[in-house]
C-alpha cells in the first residue's frame, strides 16, 4: 500500500521537498529565544545579570555531558552494528540525541528555570556532547 505522501514525495524534485521537522524545530528554537529575549528586556534591571547566568552556569553543560556518557555508550554499540559510513556526522549526532536525552533528564532536578538559562546553557550541554560525539565516534567505529 502505497501513501499519497510518499507518492508526492517521489515526484518532486529533491529542491522541493521541504523537511517539515526542521522547519518546525527551527520556528520553536526561535520562538523559544525571542520569548528569552523578551522576558530579559522586561526583567528588572538588577536580576538582568542573573537570569542568564543563573548559580550553576558553569556546572550546567558538564553535567549534561556527564549524564549523556552512558547514553551515548549505548548509541556507540547500536552504531557498530549498523555500520555508517559518516561517521563523524553519525558521531554528532549520536551525541546530540544523548545531549537531549541527558538535559530532560537533567531538567528535572536543576534548580534553575529561567528560559534564558535554559536556553543557553542546556544548549552548550547538547552541542558539547554532540561534539564529543563527533570526535569519539570515529576513533571507536573505524573499519
Amino acid at each position: 500500500m502505497v501513501f499519497r505522501e510518499q507518492v508526492i514525495h517521489q515526484d518532486m524534485a529533491p529542491e522541493d521537498r521541504h523537511d517539515w521537522a526542521a522547519v518546525i524545530g527551527s520556528l520553536a528554537s526561535g520562538l523559544a529565544c525571542i520569548v528569552a529575549l523578551v522576558s530579559l528586556v522586561i526583567a528588572a534591571p538588577e536580576d538582568r545579570r542573573g537570569l542568564p547566568r543563573g548559580k550553576t552556569a558553569l556546572a550546567c553543560p558538564f553535567l549534561i555531558a556527564i549524564v549523556a556518557a552512558p547514553v551515548l555508550a549505548a548509541l556507540l554499540a547500536l552504531l557498530k552494528r549498523l555500520a555508517p559510513t559518516r561517521l563523524v556526522v553519525t558521531g554528532a549526532a549520536a551525541g546530540f540525541l544523548a545531549g537531549a536525552v541527558a538535559t530532560f533528564v537533567y531538567a528535572l532536578h536543576c534548580p534553575e528555570n529561567g528560559l534564558p538559562f535554559v536556553i543557553l546553557w542546556y544548549t552548550a550541554g547538547v552541542l558539547l556532547s554532540s561534539a564529543i560525539g563527533a570526535l569519539l565516534v570515529p576513533r571507536v567505529l573505524r573499519w
